[in-house]
């Protein structure tokens, strides 16, 4: 079975709901799986194949509050990014080009991770379809003033 991103866009409420371990009554305002498992290129990328301090884009997969998921169905736990850290790396992803993005995957050695015997070409072109999926999610949310709730499932 493959682990996927998953993200839920919530309300202001809910997030502050969330972040003080209350789920009742939780109900995302949208959800995406389309990073599906393509969000192991995206952390490669973003937080580096040692997984240090990350920049915006990498808050994105690995920030925000952790939070306890009562359904159990996550891999690691559920984390909470507030509305504006949710504009904020919104913001982040818009200025990231594709053609950048591109470039970055021609310097990482892909052969130790998810990818490995992947073809060069293949990779790239799926960390920059994941990477549309994602910016396009924070831009929504961002856009209606949602913070987002992300795991792995």
């Amino acid at each position: 079975m493959s682990i996927c991103l998953i993200l839920k866009g919530v309300t202001p409420e809910a997030y502050t709901s969330l972040a003080e371990g209350d789920w009742s009554g939780f109900r995302p305002t949208r959800m995406d799986e389309s990073v599906d498992k393509d969000w192991r290129g995206l952390q490669v990328l973003f937080c580096g194949p040692e997984q240090g301090a990350p920049g915006l884009e990498g808050v994105a997969l690995v920030g925000g509050i952790p939070v306890d998921d009562p359904s159990e169905e996550d891999y690691g736990g559920a984390f909470v990014l507030s509305p504006r850290l949710v504009r904020m790396i919104a913001t982040r992803l818009d200025e990231t080009d594709d053609e950048d993005l591109r470039n970055e995957c021609t310097r990482i050695q892909w052969g130790k991770t998810y990818y490995g015997g992947m073809p060069a070409q293949a990779i790239e072109e799926a960390v920059v379809r994941a990477f549309g999926y994602l910016r396009d999610f924070f831009a929504e949310c961002a856009e209606a003033g949602e913070g987002v709730l992300r795991f792995y499932g």
